[in-house]
């Protein structure tokens, strides 16, 4: 049997041959989404005050207990945008992955407080569809997510009448 001492193609080293195929894209976590969207707010809004409302996230009891005393509230969006635009006070923000996020039953009642109380309240699914839901809603112009922000609005853009299968 002959005795075999190079395994590689002629004149080609190991680092040059083609790797395993490279995996599928995978579509970005709410997390990164968010991260990214709060980055690009500061980056090209920079007078505009944004920030994160953390209330999800795994906890001990302990520190969920501490936390709920201090007025942790299941439900409450991601981000605030806190600038006004008549008539809103200010733009509360979910954000959830471009496909398959769905909003809890507690998302779906305080966004309706929210939106009673006099907020803009939307869901951005996905970084692009966050971003533009700020951007219109800063702008104050026509945006397909507009009528979300008053009563009424659909699911899909904001906080509106939620049915069973759309709730985790």
């Amino acid at each position: 049997m002959p005795q075999m001492t190079n395994c590689r193609p002629a004149g080609r080293k190991l680092q040059d041959l083609p790797g395993p195929p490279a995996a599928p894209p995978r579509a970005i976590s709410e997390h990164v989404a968010q991260a990214q969207l709060v980055a690009r707010i500061r980056l090209f809004l920079p007078g505009v005050l944004a920030f994160a409302i953390p209330n999800g996230g795994g906890r001990t009891s302990w520190e969920g207990s501490r936390l709920k005393a201090e007025g942790v509230l299941a439900g409450v969006p991601d981000l605030l945008v806190a600038e006004p635009r008549s008539p809103h006070a200010g733009l509360f923000l979910e954000v959830k992955r471009a496909r398959g996020g769905r909003l809890s039953r507690a998302q779906a009642d305080v966004g309706r407080i929210l939106r009673e109380k006099g907020y803009a309240v939307a869901v951005g699914r996905g970084l692009e569809d966050a971003w533009s839901q700020v951007k219109a809603y800063l702008d104050d112009r026509a945006h397909p997510a507009r009528a979300s922000w008053g009563p009424g609005g659909a699911l899909g853009t904001g906080w509106g009448p939620v049915s069973d299968d759309l709730l985790s």
